[in-house]
């Protein structure tokens, strides 16, 4: 259920629960709690990004990683 613009409210396990789209954070991991839905922003205020350990090869989507991501169960 879409609120307000930007923010989006579902029914986890008889729980309620409202997340704000944040429009500067971009996000397609659906399998984050922060994630918001179909409209592929966070729902964070701002998001930490880690290195990988132990990878140098350059290729962008293995050098790092959301550090603030949170499996939702």
């Amino acid at each position: 259920i879409v609120l307000a613009e930007g923010q989006i409210c579902f029914d986890e396990v008889s729980k309620m629960s409202c997340k704000q789209a944040n429009k500067n954070i971009r996000c397609r991991v659906s399998s984050c709690d922060f994630h918001c839905g179909d409209q592929d922003y966070c729902s964070l205020s701002c998001i930490q990004v880690e290195p990988c350990a132990n990878c140098h090869d350059g290729k962008s989507a293995d050098e790092s990683m959301c550090a603030s991501y949170k499996c939702c169960n």
